[in-house]
């Protein structure tokens, strides 16, 4: 027994509870059995390369078009000049997922699942190998810390920069990310760039030139990682000239690591060479950065995703960099705070400095692992003070920073924390409960994802001011039509074809009609593109349209964006029209069906009648096989056709062209 204690450490027995803590949250959430749980958005891209290789056989993706096979599969890709398919995104995650998504092909063909590349066994196995790569990452990263710090500090902050951060979600609940699997790989080349300084061996150069380039095929613009192989205890201008004199001294290591690196990219020349003609391929078509407007403030501060307010922990660790000067970590002081500065100013300058769909930042998890050396040298300063007081506040902090780290989660899992649509308002609005309140989903404000595209503000184009009713008059052409009374209190905005115009361009004398998407039912709730998406098939029923705002005889638009899924097998959506007394239904059915390959978001626009002794209108969506899963709607709106399309804004009316207008 006293040996067992004699080996006891606090920094390894904090790892085991690391990983048996994440074990059981992923058995107690089970997300492999969400159809968005794993192999979902981004991860479709990094992953696909495995079953269009080694189950489909056709890395061209031309099967995809008339597939006639008995598997299930979601496979999204761009289509390059040359007609033919891409990946999105490089293939550097399928390396790691390889092992994963043999398991799972394996447990698949040997049991009644689905052997496509997407059933329930790929998705264990990737939800839980995730566990087995950062055992792996945890042990390299307590290496790390161990040469500077004791066990309790090394332990205090590996379990920080993890439970308190927005880490932890990424690690359990999106398991596949490429997020977590750069943390593991950054913690193993800070390792393997301490061991090559001290010794120089053959196997640290060839391991840097593997973990190199496995990170910047995962993610291209991690190739910053290498200022830590350069930089590493570079304090002075004459360090940097010796640091030059070393490399060439090593040249026959230099060259060696570099021809791994590229060894490991070779694959993804040959698969953009094959695909599109040419060895180096942008896949991301219009995204791209903004490098002299990057949005620090925002991104470190903002209610919609600002690291620092769902991460705010991570403060110590930028607070922590001057503490380094003094200590042994001052060897790491130049790599890690140039990388730090350069990684923030490429992730803050991408067109969607927010990330999309995101819980405090995700790209900046990557470089934990670097940023737990600063973390832990303001630590390290804490526990060297005299005064006990400073200490008992210190350590306070930390536990505080680390329960709301692990709170905010908790609200995001729970959907109490909008993925793009948080604004100052809904924040404190919805602060003290993890679940959301009544009219939360009235407060979201997405952004404009087709602003940010062009280099502008993301803050929705048009927005109405609260007020209860407006009764306003339209003048044209000299005849004065009046308005019936309609109730405006949200924040509206317009995207994609009507964006930035006040008017649909289209005129007649009709009274304007419209009818916003948002509503407070808990079944609906709002994704990335500004758009509604709900757990079921069936939307609840919209807010009741005034019967007085509405004339018999005409004809009214009902216009939406709706994004296809891949395997698209047809859907209908379904127009319910109720009369007072509750006696008639009348249904509208209208088939989806998609306009372009490979399905996405498309335009669509209904034309429909309004029946007699109306009292409310109801929208349903059915589709025979994702009647589970999330369908993704944006943007509904209900005009008279052929009318013009007026918003009021601050008891003012603005019309398109100059138009004549007065307000009543």
């Amino acid at each position: 027994m006293k040996r067992v204690f004699s080996k006891f450490s606090i920094d390894k027995f904090a790892i085991f509870i690391l990983i048996l803590a994440m074990f059981f949250n992923m058995l107690n959430t089970k997300s492999w059995k969400q159809p968005n749980g794993i192999i979902y958005w981004d991860v479709i891209s990094y992953y696909g390369y495995l079953p269009a290789t080694f189950i489909y056989k056709d890395l061209s993706l031309k099967f995809k078009d008339n597939y006639e096979g008995d598997h299930h599969f979601v496979i999204w890709a761009n289509k390059t000049p040359n007609g033919n398919y891409a990946m999105k995104t490089s293939m550097g995650l399928s390396y790691l997922y390889a092992p994963w998504f043999f398991i799972g092909h394996a447990v698949a063909l040997n049991t009644d699942y689905d052997a496509g590349g997407y059933s329930v066994p790929y998705n264990i196995a990737l939800q839980f190998g995730i566990l087995f790569y950062l055992l792996i990452g945890l042990i390299f990263l307590r290496k790390v810390l161990r040469r500077y710090f004791n066990a309790w500090i090394t332990a205090l902050t590996m379990i920080s920069v993890i439970v308190g951060t927005n880490l932890y979600f990424y690690i359990v609940y999106k398991a596949a990310v490429s997020h977590s699997y750069n943390f593991i790989l950054f913690s193993i080349f800070i390792w393997l760039v301490i061991k090559w300084h001290e010794k120089r061996s053959w196997k640290h150069t060839i391991l840097l030139g593997l973990t190199g380039g496995l990170i910047t095929l995962i993610r291209p613009t991690n190739i910053i990682v290498l200022l830590l192989l350069l930089l590493w205890d570079v304090t002075s201008f004459s360090d940097l000239k010796k640091r030059f004199s070393l490399f060439i001294r090593e040249y026959r290591k230099i060259l060696v690591m570099a021809g791994v690196f590229i060894l490991i990219w070779i694959p993804q020349f040959i698969y953009w060479k094959t695909i599109t003609g040419s060895l180096f391929y942008y896949s991301y078509g219009d995204e791209g950065f903004f490098f002299l407007q990057p949005k620090f403030f925002k991104s470190l501060f903002s209610y919609r995703s600002g690291w620092l307010v769902y991460s705010p922990i991570m403060a110590i660790a930028l607070i922590g960099f001057p503490f380094m000067i003094k200590q042994k970590t001052k060897e790491a002081l130049t790599p890690i705070l140039l990388f730090t500065f350069i990684n923030m100013w490429i992730i803050f300058s991408w067109w969607c400095w927010w990330w999309g769909g995101s819980f405090g930042l995700r790209p900046l998890t990557d470089s934990y692992a670097f940023l737990a050396l600063p973390f832990a040298s303001f630590i390290f300063f804490i526990s060297k003070q005299k005064r006990i007081w400073i200490k008992i506040v210190g350590l306070s902090l930390v536990v505080l920073l680390n329960a709301y780290g692990i709170y905010m989660t908790v609200k995001y899992v729970r959907l109490s924390i909008h993925n793009d649509g948080m604004n100052k308002e809904l924040f404190w609005y919805n602060f003290t409960s993890v679940k959301t309140k009544k009219n939360f989903w009235d407060r979201v404000t997405p952004p404009d994802y087709d602003r940010a595209l062009r280099g502008l503000d993301e803050k929705p184009t048009i927005k109405l001011t609260p007020i209860e009713k407006i009764r306003f008059k339209i003048k044209l052409d000299n005849q004065i039509i009046n308005s019936t009374p309609l109730k405006l209190n949200e924040i509206n905005t317009f995207r994609k074809d009507i964006k930035d115009t006040l008017i649909i361009n289209k005129l007649n004398k009709l009274p304007v009609v419209f009818f916003w998407s948002k509503t407070g039912s808990p079944t609906i709730q709002m994704n990335k593109n500004n758009a509604l998406q709900t757990k079921r098939h069936e939307f609840a029923s919209l807010k009741t349209l005034p019967r007085d705002a509405f004339f018999e005889d005409t004809i009214y638009n009902l216009s939406f964006y709706y994004r296809f899924h891949d395997d698209f097998e047809g859907a209908y959506f379904y127009l319910v029209q109720v009369d007072s007394a509750g006696e008639h239904e009348w249904t509208d059915h209208f088939p989806l069906i998609p306009a372009k390959s490979p399905p996405g978001w498309e335009f669509i626009s209904l034309d429909f009648d309004i029946k007699p002794d109306l009292k409310s209108l109801k929208i349903n969506f059915h589709h025979p096989k994702y009647s589970n899963s999330y369908e993704y709607f944006s943007d509904f709106l209900i005009i008279p056709k052929d009318s013009v399309l007026i918003f009021p804004i601050n008891d003012s009316l603005i019309f398109r062209n100059n138009e004549h207008l007065s307000v009543d």
